[in-house]
């Protein structure tokens, strides 16, 4: 199971069975001796929807506890709808 955090807290928890825990569409691609990336689109009901900054916020995912991916927050955008886009 994943898990994505934000700054250390929770962004991301299919367990919590929680809106307030959900992203729509989350993309991670891993690359061996390359930068990898994850994109996601925020719902506005998304409790950390407006904690994140870009250049400062750091994203991590978690696969059973273990960080497999770490990076920052290089660009966001909001849609008519304020779903968040986040590369």
């Amino acid at each position: 199971m994943f898990t994505i955090k934000a700054d250390g807290r929770e962004l991301y928890n299919p367990a919590l069975f929680d809106e307030k825990f959900q992203v729509i569409n989350p993309e991670l691609t891993l690359e061996v001796n390359k930068a990898g990336s994850l994109s996601f689109t925020m719902p506005p009901c998304n409790i950390m929807w407006g904690s994140l900054n870009k250049l400062t916020s750091v994203i991590s995912v978690e696969q059973d506890g273990v960080e497999i991916f770490r990076g920052r927050v290089m660009n966001d955008e909001t849609d008519t709808y304020k779903q968040r886009h986040v590369y």
